[in-house]
């Protein structure tokens, strides 16, 4: 898979953990674009055209469920797929997730290789 050509679109509040995410994924070869919460994440998606985007569950705001909501209900970019990053494997909360568009999951604390898998099953 030539990663280059693939761009992420991350919505995480914690900066660490977006930093973190940010050197790993760009190691890989993909193109990042950060942001801190659902909103910004929004405002960004159609000028950066992502081919995948990762939400934090819970960021202020506007959390994870109500972006990948809105993003869903626009046609430009319905189809890009969300995965949702989060501590709670809390079942009801996983099902709100894909309620809202989400095609996965990932459980922090990932795994480099857990992070990479998932996001390479939705790019390929």
């Amino acid at each position: 898979m030539e990663k280059n050509i693939y761009k992420i679109l991350i919505a995480e509040d914690n900066t660490l953990e977006l930093e973190l995410l940010k050197r790993i994924l760009e190691k890989e070869g993909f193109d990042i674009l950060l942001t801190k919460n659902g909103k910004e994440m929004l405002e960004n998606v159609d000028s950066y055209n992502p081919d995948l985007i990762i939400l934090d569950v819970n960021m202020p705001i506007m959390n994870g469920y109500d972006a990948c909501k809105m993003l869903k209900k626009d046609l430009k970019t319905t189809d890009i797929p969300v995965l949702f990053l989060t501590t709670n494997q809390n079942s009801e909360q996983v099902m709100e997730g894909f309620d809202a568009g989400a095609v996965d999951y990932i459980f922090k604390p990932f795994t480099k290789e857990k992070l990479i898998s998932r996001i390479e099953k939705y790019l390929d």
